[in-house]
């Protein structure tokens, strides 16, 4: 039977912080997909991509590289669908999309 006292010193020990992953990147770009649609999207995404812009810089080895394209009614009135195949297949290859 473990005693109160262990049970307090253990609950008391403060946790190891995880490892940061990208601490072993040496040099890495991730391809996003930028999806800003209509509406509030593309103010949305706009500023998503301002933030790891800024965010970039901060992490050593991290770029990040973005493609834009269009989807959402005014693609739709462009040219019949509202995700162009070309917008779908860069998503499944892309690392994110927003």
């Amino acid at each position: 039977m473990i005693s109160n006292e262990h049970r307090s010193q253990s609950f008391l020990a403060k946790p190891t912080p995880p490892e940061n992953p990208l601490s072993c990147v040496t040099s890495t770009t991730f391809n996003i997909a930028v999806l800003p649609g209509d509406g509030i999207g593309v103010d949305v995404t706009r500023e998503a991509v301002r933030v790891l812009e800024a965010l970039a810089p901060a992490l050593e080895g991290v770029k990040f590289a973005f493609h834009e394209y269009q989807v959402g009614a005014a693609e739709y009135l462009r040219s019949g669908t509202p995700l162009p195949s070309e917008a779908l297949e860069a998503c499944g290859k892309a690392d994110a999309v927003l």
